[in-house]
């Protein structure tokens, strides 16, 4: 509707043919100006399209969008063009201009306080749900486990919950049987525009699950709860450098209808050869291309011949300090030639 009175607007004021594209030009730079800077700038809630400059998301009640301020400014705006086209072509001055009048009042009140920036209130909720989700998510279980979620993301805990029973059912020895709590989180203390890396986890078999789904944010879970149950907290899966790795990542993946293609969605660079970060919820993991190419030799093999050899050697494939060479003989696999140093 603000289109559309503009350009009445502007088809009163001037009727030279070039003028409808210069108009559109004029706009889409002005469009362009107010959005392309970085930060929370209040200058792009002037525009009638607010693009959000994030990847992230955050339970609705967190987002602190000015949405009733933004259409107030807007009706005003609209108002404003509309009232202004029919001054133009001839109307009633004395009744025109008085709702010229108020409608720039509406402008301008709407466009102040869309840009007051976020409410104390609002900047305490984002605190509380960023450092202790806990008193504001529900809880539920599922076959021994616990699953933490936002209010709105609650229908996801099936998803989450046959992740995990697909990664514990490749364990063995207790991690098999072994309950986790699934704990969503955010970082929200920066709104919308920040970017910040979520840290690991201390407490025992608590792995964290972030707001988005599908697509590489799977493989990245369920990697995360492979390290969890490999090595019994996300700050040590983090920081682990030896041929548990392999044990991880068969865990992680073997349960893929397609896991040499999971594999290259989890690491950073795409690649399924070579030494590579491994992205997860967190921090990521880091394997060498050792570690690499045994678990492409377990992924090449039947599932169920890998699972029972992972079941029936777990004491030693969790093992700190195991070396992806020693993997490799205990799974009946051919001894890795690729480098099995970690990084400094």
């Amino acid at each position: 509707m603000l289109s559309g009175l503009v350009g009445l607007l502007m088809a009163g004021l001037v009727r030279s043919p070039i003028a409808a594209p210069l108009t559109v030009v004029f706009f889409l730079f002005v469009f362009l100006f107010f959005t392309g800077g970085p930060g929370d700038g209040v200058t792009r809630w002037l525009m009638p399209v607010v693009v959000e400059p994030t990847a992230g998301t955050l339970p609705s009640d967190l987002l602190g969008r000015p949405a009733a301020w933004h259409a107030l400014y807007l009706a005003g705006l609209a108002l404003c063009a509309g009232l202004v086209a029919v001054l133009v072509t001839g109307g009633r001055k004395p009744v025109v201009m008085a709702g010229v009048a108020g409608a720039v009042a509406m402008t301008l009140v709407g466009g102040v306080a869309q840009a007051g920036g976020d409410s104390p209130e609002l900047v305490r909720a984002r605190e509380r749900a960023t450092a202790h989700p806990e008193q504001v998510q529900t809880c539920v279980r599922r076959d021994g486990s616990t699953y933490c979620a936002f209010p709105e993301w609650e229908p996801r805990v099936a998803d989450w919950a046959g992740v995990v029973d697909r990664v514990r059912s490749l364990a063995g020895g207790s991690a098999h049987e072994q309950d986790v709590v699934v704990r969503q989180r955010i970082e929200a203390r920066y709104g919308l525009s920040g970017d910040s890396a979520l840290t690991p986890l201390e407490r025992p078999h608590e792995v964290t699950v972030g707001t988005r789904w599908g697509g590489n944010r799977v493989p990245e879970f369920s990697a995360a709860v492979a390290g969890v149950l490999v090595a019994g907290n996300e700050k040590a899966s983090t920081s682990m450098c030896d041929g548990r790795m392999v044990t991880v990542m068969w865990l992680a993946l073997g349960w893929e209808s397609d896991p040499v293609a999971a594999l290259r969605r989890v690491r950073l660079d795409d690649s399924v050869t070579g030494s590579a970060l491994v992205l997860q919820p967190t921090d990521g993991m880091y394997m060498t291309a050792a570690q690499t190419e045994v678990l492409r030799e377990l992924l090449d093999r039947p599932r169920g011949e890998v699972t029972a050899r992972v079941k029936s050697h777990w004491a030693e494939l969790t093992e700190p300090k195991l070396t992806a060479a020693r993997a490799a003989r205990l799974l009946g696999v051919k001894a890795p030639e690729g480098d099995d140093k970690c990084l400094d």
